[in-house]
């Protein structure tokens, strides 16, 4: 969708083309607050790769990242009363159970950075 936008001129943020963004490989997030976090991520395996150019943009810099773009069922001849059970199985913990587990591990982090004072 935002790929569509930025070819129509609608949009100047940047954005990767279909398929090779590493959003979807589940090693970027964009965090509207980010000037917020800024230091926090960076502090913790983080990087602010575009800076000023793409401010919410953050690239995970850990060699433990896994690619969950063979786990998506996007694209594929399925239905949820025909899916096998291990592609399911395994599109769920990608795409909503790994989500979940970075909102619990970042949390204890955001709260600790509320509790510091800030300059």
């Amino acid at each position: 969708m935002l790929y569509s936008q930025k070819q129509r001129g609608l949009i100047d943020n940047l954005v990767g083309y279909p398929g090779k963004s590493d959003h979807q490989k589940g090693a970027s997030l964009d965090i509207e607050e980010w000037a917020d976090v800024k230091t926090l991520m960076t502090t913790h395996g983080w990087e602010w790769t575009y800076g000023n150019k793409d401010a919410i943009h953050f690239d995970c810099t850990s060699d433990e990242i896994r690619d969950i773009r063979p786990d998506s069922i996007k694209d594929k001849d399925v239905n949820i009363l025909t899916i096998d059970r291990d592609l399911l199985d395994s599109t769920m913990n990608a795409n909503t159970f790994g989500a979940i587990r970075m909102v619990q591990a970042f949390l204890p982090l955001l709260e600790k950075s509320l509790e510091e004072p800030s300059c």
